[in-house]
């Protein structure tokens, strides 16, 4: 089971099925394409100041190296441990160029797949009963998170906020009555 966050526009309004034309579901974790791909992954994601850092952070690191006498080989595992640190962040760095867009994050999804992350959230995302029981992890704007609990977690990693997810009434992606009996 994969871990995603979704992101919608900050104006947008739970049930408002216009919405959802903007929305971004963006997978926690380790991002292959970011690894083998660096400047072009970057680039896809419209992630332009990340490229263009990683260009002058890895020529810096080949040119300082190379002129300090440093081995070909060591100049090279530099340069694939800064294209695996980017692999690591890849989904940080999506988030955060998001949230600087005007997106804001509106949960957490647990799925086995991006077309089953995409399906539960909208789901959630339209119903009207799920109004103020699903789980919505925007902070407010002001800073004051009285009368918001589970907010407090928002700077958790995606795994943990859907860990702590699972204990609230409503859950999006996981599977709470599944041990009810049928």
């Amino acid at each position: 089971m994969a871990v995603y966050t979704f992101h919608l526009p900050r104006d947008a309004v739970r049930g408002d099925a216009s919405a959802l034309e903007q929305a971004v579901l963006v997978r926690d974790g380790f991002s292959w394409g970011a690894l083998i791909f660096q400047v072009l992954w970057c680039l896809w994601n419209r992630l332009w100041l990340v490229a263009l850092g990683f260009v002058l952070v890895s020529t810096a690191i080949s040119v300082g190296l190379g002129r300090a006498g440093v081995s070909e080989t060591a100049i090279g595992i530099a340069g694939v441990l800064l294209a695996i640190l980017l692999g690591l962040e890849g989904g940080n760095l999506r988030r955060q160029a998001l949230e600087r867009r005007g997106f804001a994050l509106r949960g957490v999804v647990v799925a086995p797949d991006r077309f089953e992350a995409e399906r539960r959230a909208f789901s959630v995302w339209l119903s009207p009963e799920a109004g103020s029981a699903a789980v919505d992890l925007v902070a407010p704007a002001s800073g004051d998170l009285s009368g918001h609990e589970g907010l407090r977690e928002h700077g958790l990693p995606a795994r943990d906020r859907a860990a702590r997810a699972h204990n609230q009434s409503e859950v999006i992606g996981l599977f709470p009555a599944a041990e009810e009996p049928r």
